[in-house]
């Protein structure tokens, strides 16, 4: 919770360039219109928000990163440019 304000920041920062915020949620799909749609709304989220509907997410945490354990929060920065640090 405490990043979202600097995930906003660079949302808004570089919308004029080929950067892009997306956040996701991997609340239970049960919950998404009574807690995630209203949550977004009560802080004001400008980024893009979507909701994984995956039934067993850690089938694809390895597909993310071998090295991540799954937990959450967690932040990942892809690139199209290879070999850019």
């Amino acid at each position: 919770m405490a990043e979202l304000h600097a995930f906003e920041k660079l949302n808004e920062k570089y919308a004029a360039q080929k950067v892009k915020v997306v956040l996701v949620s991997t609340d239970f799909k049960r919950n998404v219109d009574s807690n995630v749609k209203p949550f977004v709304k009560r802080k004001n989220l400008r980024s893009q928000v979507v909701f994984m509907d995956e039934p067993n997410p850690y089938l694809w945490v390895n597909l993310v990163s071998p090295e991540w354990s799954g937990a959450i929060p967690a932040t990942l920065i892809v690139s199209k440019q290879k070999n850019k640090e």
